[in-house]
């Protein structure tokens, strides 16, 4: 293939990584489940909602586009073969899939048989003593939509793209603009394929991603982009998508805002490597880590927070920023005593990542 990072595109891949798992994890600290807004009055409710509006569904939106983009990249880069790709993708992705499913589920129904807890989890989704065949199966793979531990629909695309991952890349060497158009229209339309599992955002990213390796597109490319435009025009997008919300044309103005929240947030990977950042390298060395671990942590935090303090508008926008560093901190600590102490257990819950984290 003959396409080479250079020691500024890992950097950048590296500051992308950490910064779209923080972003991940302020996606994932919003409770609301809405886009629309209650009231024309400027209360602080509004205002609350809002803000975690922009923080999770817009400015937090390019983060997972950015991790399959990555994944590709990192695939696509270098010569493989088919067999010896996928059985390294069952050891660094379908395993700590299955294991941290798998203890997800023992939790909860552990959770369930205590009388103090079982209130606080047993939502319809989760009464894992009335599943049957069919919903154990559902939690395991996501066959409806999303596997039990959610995030992980992000994992189990993964395994499915590498399992095509041949085929994809012949058909774009043959039709490179046609596909990438078909799955541009199919992203902006926001067309709900499912395809074997997998939606049109990871297939149109991960494609993106080959893409970027046949053009042999670098990190250099910015300095031909004039960011300072596209700057403007993102922030232009934003105000125009918050203000569509319950429009029909909100969908379309979403999809671009993100796509061009995309190009703003890996401009900002390429000019932070400006300057060494500790901080954004150790989140990103523990990024999966950090991924696998947070959401049971953060769900149960959010749980017990909410038991004690309500869900008021102030307490609600203090947990939406105080939580997300919080979960992370106690991840990055997790990982590093299990690294230190019990290396060969959390190499199997990472799939080998204790070396450096680049192996999506």
């Amino acid at each position: 293939m003959g396409y080479q990072l250079s020691e500024k595109d890992s950097k950048v891949i590296d500051y992308i990584r950490a910064m779209s798992i923080v972003l991940v994890l302020f996606i994932h600290s919003n409770n609301d489940t809405s886009s629309a807004f209650v009231g024309t009055n400027i209360t602080p409710e509004l205002v609350c909602s809002i803000v975690k509006y922009l923080g999770s569904r817009v400015f937090g939106r390019v983060a997972v586009p950015a991790m399959f983009l990555i994944a590709s990249i990192l695939l696509y880069k270098k010569g493989y073969t088919w067999k010896i790709n996928v059985e390294k993708k069952v050891r660094t992705l379908l395993i700590p899939y299955i294991i941290i499913n798998c203890v997800w589920i023992l939790f909860f129904l552990i959770a369930q048989r205590i009388p103090i807890l079982s209130s606080f989890f047993m939502n319809e989704q989760y009464r894992i003593s009335t599943w049957g065949s069919v919903q154990w199966i559902d939690a395991l793979l996501g066959i409806r939509g999303e596997p039990l531990v959610y995030p992980l629909w992000f994992v189990r695309d993964l395994c499915f793209l590498n399992l095509i991952a041949k085929p994809i890349k012949m058909i774009i060497d043959k039709f490179p603009i046609c596909i990438m158009i078909i799955l541009l229209c199919g992203w902006v339309t926001n067309v709900n394929t499912h395809i074997f599992f997998c939606s049109i955002q990871s297939l149109f990213f991960w494609c993106a991603g080959y893409y970027i390796v046949k053009k042999n597109y670098h990190s250099d490319i910015y300095q031909k982009i004039k960011m300072k435009t596209v700057i403007a025009v993102y922030f232009g997008l934003v105000v125009l998508d918050v203000c569509s919300i319950g429009i029909t044309s909100y969908k379309y103005i979403h999809q671009v805002c993100t796509l061009v929240g995309l190009v703003v947030f890996v401009g900002i990977g390429a000019y932070m490597t400006r300057r060494e950042s500790w901080l954004l390298q150790t989140i990103s060395r523990y990024s999966f880590g950090i991924f696998l671990f947070h959401e049971l942590l953060l769900t149960t935090t959010k749980k017990i927070v909410n038991a004690i303090f309500g869900s008021g508008w102030l307490w609600g926008i203090a947990t939406y920023f105080i939580l997300p560093i919080v979960i992370i901190s106690i991840c990055i600590l997790f990982c590093i005593l299990l690294e230190n102490n019990a290396p060969n257990i959390y190499s199997i819950l990472v799939g080998g990542r204790n070396k450096g984290g680049k192996k999506l």
